[in-house]
């Protein structure tokens, strides 16, 4: 291994470590393999969202994707063909991954897929405009692959792990709910469900369903206590709703009263 590729893998480790403590950010990863590589980075999720981008200003983005923003899905069928690549490959035609356009043999491509414990994870796209990719190219771009895919694999345990507390959260919530409280809760949200401004006039709802409106308010002061809705009174026009937690759904709810 040259110095000078040394040197390259030794700055994508540290940003690993650099990223340890903290919310990992795939831009800066992308935005590293961009400078040692010169090359335009896209990461994509394995179902085509675009989580980390870097693009050069030496070098034209193809045409197919220069409106493509951070968090924008790519083009379904070019993604097919992409997940198709199961190990690297350097040097791919870009006519053979859905790109057609005025100068497209110019370029050279290089997809890599990021697989951790046998599992995929993402797949890394990097192009350039002239100049096949080299052995080293390959040995950093593999190298990149497993550092992001560390990052990637930590990010998907910290996501699960918010997902869990926020749906224990939820499942707390409503357990201190009364039957009937619970039963209030279904009503509010498929009525919220139905009002595009999210408001709600509780003795109007009460009267429609046969339940108190002490019950209602009592229903949504727990809730708004345990954190996951937020409420506001707008005087005669009702009282302004709003979920804070995505997971407080009627299904939940319906799971939580048949435990």
């Amino acid at each position: 291994m040259s110095l000078e590729l040394l040197d390259k893998t030794r700055k994508i480790y540290r940003l690993l470590n650099r990223q340890e403590s903290e919310k990992v950010d795939f831009n800066d990863f992308c935005r590293m393999l961009s400078q040692e590589m010169e090359v335009n980075v896209l990461l994509l999720s394995r179902k085509g969202k675009i989580l980390g981008m870097r693009v050069r200003k030496d070098i034209p983005v193809i045409p197919q994707i220069q409106d493509i923003n951070y968090g924008d899905y790519l083009q379904k069928d070019i993604h097919e063909r992409i997940l198709n690549i199961l190990s690297t490959k350097e040097n791919v035609n870009l006519l053979t991954l859905g790109f057609n356009f005025d100068q497209v043999q110019d370029y050279q491509t290089m997809v890599a897929p990021v697989n951790m414990a046998g599992k995929r994870l993402g797949t890394l796209f990097v192009y350039r405009r002239s100049g096949v990719f080299s052995i080293d190219d390959i040995i950093l771009m593999e190298y990149g692959m497993t550092v992001i895919g560390l990052a990637m694999q930590r990010a998907e345990s910290e996501e699960l792990s918010e997902e869990q507390h926020k749906e224990n959260d939820v499942r707390a919530a409503i357990r201190t709910l009364s039957r009937l409280e619970a039963k209030a809760m279904l009503y509010v949200l498929d009525e919220l469900e139905e009002s595009d401004k999210n408001m709600l006039i509780t003795s109007r709802l009460a009267d429609q369903v046969g339940i108190t409106r002490s019950v209602i308010v009592n229903g949504l002061k727990k809730c708004e206590s345990a954190g996951i809705i937020c409420t506001r009174s707008a005087g005669m026009k009702g009282t302004s709703i709003h979920l804070l937690n995505e997971l407080f759904t009627p299904e939940m709810i319906r799971n939580c009263m048949g435990e």
